[in-house]
């Protein structure tokens, strides 16, 4: 009966001790540079590689503060944020920069955009002799 007792003790004092990791956030690196043609979609994805939570995720359009327009429309969880870019144009070229921030620190990762006109395909009309 002893033996008891002293496992249910330890039980108890096993229950009530909880380990808390305070860890600031860790991002999954972006891809540097990312090549689009004009009205093309996009998701941009910033996923969280490690961090206590909760975790508030914010985003920067070349070094502004940056909450979306009529075309990109912004999706944020505990574990990742998403920028879904549709009817891309020349205005949407720009360096993203993706801010994961907690009560323990802040991290970044960044992208450039780069959206590239339509060519147009010249027709070159020969004469035949």
């Amino acid at each position: 009966m002893h033996l008891f007792n002293l496992f249910v003790q330890i039980l108890s004092v096993s229950h009530a001790l909880s380990i808390v990791f305070a860890d600031e956030p860790k991002l999954v690196p972006l891809q540097k540079i990312v090549e689009l043609l004009e009205n093309s979609t996009y998701v941009l994805t910033c996923n969280l590689f490690s961090g206590a939570k909760p975790i508030f995720f914010e985003w920067n359009k070349n070094g502004q503060k940056f909450s979306g327009t009529t075309n990109v429309r912004m999706e944020n969880t505990n574990h990742y944020s998403l920028l879904t870019m549709t009817s891309l144009t020349a205005a949407d070229s720009a360096t993203y920069e993706c801010i994961a921030k907690n009560a323990y620190g802040t991290a970044s990762t960044s992208t450039q955009f780069v959206i590239k006109g339509l060519t147009e395909k010249k027709i070159i009309s020969m004469k035949l002799c």
